[in-house]
């Protein structure tokens, strides 16, 4: 009995995970690129994956495609994160029952996440903040760590600015999901517990001299929308690395002020 109650909750979490989160269960038919997040702790794996994707994003070197799909990393994060706070329950996410896929959807790149064992979940045995705590430390000391390790030697690059990418997509997401909670119960839980990845694990288990999600944001002024602010980036995306015409983001950290103002004008030009 209580095994196909775990096993229905995790058909249902795992719904979510692929309406929100970008989890997909079986192989898409456009797919050109499928690789466990273990391999991608080797140079070779790591580096396929980024010429693969780099061609995508017309990249100039393994630098962009490095930034861009840590954001995506960022995802997998917050899929953990829901987990906890929605169902008290996390999938396991260990280097080697995740596989990543890259393929097209509407015309552009995209990653899914598939989990091999989508059945098994752990839950709290009574010390909630403890379990916690342990899915927490697995997921970013034994899969996020190596793994960008090996992404930032791949594209020569420090760890820290693929970090800043996870931080800037799980602040999003935290907002979006708070936003989105169908209850003050559900909107507390997720506050609570996002608190607790800041507090409960130290830099070591990121292998970081600081937490790399513990940030405080800077803001802008929104451009389309006077009277509004934007949260900045965490770590510079890139984006201005590929052969396109995007140059720095609105929201780019290395941007001067003099610069941003001359990409508000163009932003509100063409918006009329």
């Amino acid at each position: 009995m209580e095994q196909a109650r775990n096993e229905a909750l995790a058909e249902r979490a795992l719904g979510e995970l692929e309406a929100q989160f970008f989890f997909i269960r079986g192989l898409p038919d456009e797919g050109e690129l499928s690789v466990k997040l273990a391999q991608l702790f080797e140079r070779r794996h790591a580096d396929m994956l980024l010429v693969k994707y780099g061609k995508h994003i017309r990249a100039l070197d393994e630098q962009a495609p490095a930034t861009y799909f840590s954001g995506w990393l960022g995802m997998l994060c917050a899929a953990q994160q829901y987990m906890i706070s929605r169902y008290d329950a996390a999938f396991d996410f260990s280097p080697g029952n995740l596989t990543v896929n890259l393929y097209q959807k509407e015309g552009r790149p995209v990653f899914g996440f598939r989990l091999h064992d989508a059945k098994t979940l752990s839950v709290p045995a009574g010390d909630r903040a403890g379990w916690r705590r342990q899915v927490l430390t697995a997921l970013y000391g034994e899969t996020l760590r190596p793994l960008l390790v090996s992404l930032a030697q791949a594209a020569g690059l420090d760890a820290g600015q693929l970090w800043g990418q996870i931080a800037t997509r799980m602040y999003y997401v935290r907002d979006m999901t708070l936003a989105q909670a169908d209850s003050e119960k559900l909107r507390a839980k997720l506050t609570e517990d996002f608190q607790a990845l800041l507090s409960d694990l130290t830099p070591d288990v990121f292998g970081r001299p600081r937490h790399p999600l513990d940030v405080k944001f800077r803001y802008v002024d929104d451009p389309r929308k006077p009277g509004e602010r934007l949260r900045m980036k965490v770590s510079c995306c890139l984006a201005y690395k590929t052969d396109t015409d995007h140059g720095y983001c609105y929201t780019c950290p290395r941007m001067s002020g003099t610069e941003r103002e001359e990409r508000k004008l163009k932003l509100l030009a063409g918006a009329k």
